[in-house]
C-alpha cells in the first residue's frame, strides 16, 4: 500500500505542471456532483443522512470548541479528521475516541476510499485517501486494545 502510494506520489513529482495538474485531478475526482466525482461528505453515503450527520457534527464540533468554515459543511472528511486530531491532541478519553472513529468515520471512510480507487486506481488522490483510511482502522484496532485492556485490569480489582 505504501509502495502504490509513494509510485503515485512520484509520478506526480515527475509532472511538469504538477500543481495545475493536482489541482485538475482534485477537481476531477471530488469537485463534480456524484456519480461524476466522489463525495467526500459522509452524509451521502448510507449509513445516515447528510442533515442527520451535519446536526451530530456541528454538536461534536462545538464541544471541542471547533467550527466548521462557513461554507463548509460539517461532515466533509476533512473536518471529521480535524475533529479526530484535536480529541488525540486534548488526549480525550479512548472511549471517546474509539467512538467517534468507529460511528463518524470509519462507518463510511472505506466506501468513500473504494469510490476514489473505482474512478482512480493509481492517482495521488485516490492513494492518498487509501493511506489515511488504513491508518484510522490501525488506530481503531489500536484504541480497541486499549479499550479492552482498561477493561481487563478494572476488573481485575
Amino acid at each position: 500500500m505504501l509502495n502504490v502510494f509513494e509510485r503515485s506520489l512520484g509520478r506526480v513529482l515527475r509532472r511538469d505542471s504538477r500543481q495545475l495538474e493536482l489541482a485538475a485531478d482534485f477537481a476531477s475526482l471530488f469537485l463534480l456532483a456524484p456519480p461524476a466525482s466522489v463525495s467526500p461528505y459522509a452524509g451521502h453515503y448510507p449509513h445516515t443522512t447528510a442533515a442527520e450527520e451535519r446536526l451530530q457534527m456541528n454538536v461534536l464540533l462545538v464541544e471541542q470548541g471547533l467550527a466548521a468554515r462557513e461554507n463548509e459543511p460539517s461532515d466533509h472528511i476533512a473536518v471529521q479528521l480535524a475533529l479526530m486530531a484535536r480529541m488525540v491532541a486534548k488526549e480525550e478519553k479512548f472511549s471517546a475516541q474509539y467512538y467517534f472513529l468507529h460511528h463518524h468515520i470509519l462507518c463510511w471512510a472505506p466506501l468513500f476510499r473504494d469510490a476514489c480507487l473505482v474512478r482512480d486506481n493509481e492517482g495521488f488522490y485516490p492513494q492518498a485517501v487509501n493511506l489515511i483510511v488504513r491508518f484510522m482502522q490501525e488506530d481503531e484496532q489500536y484504541l480497541e486494545s486499549l479499550l479492552m485492556d482498561d477493561f481487563y485490569f478494572s476488573s481485575q480489582r
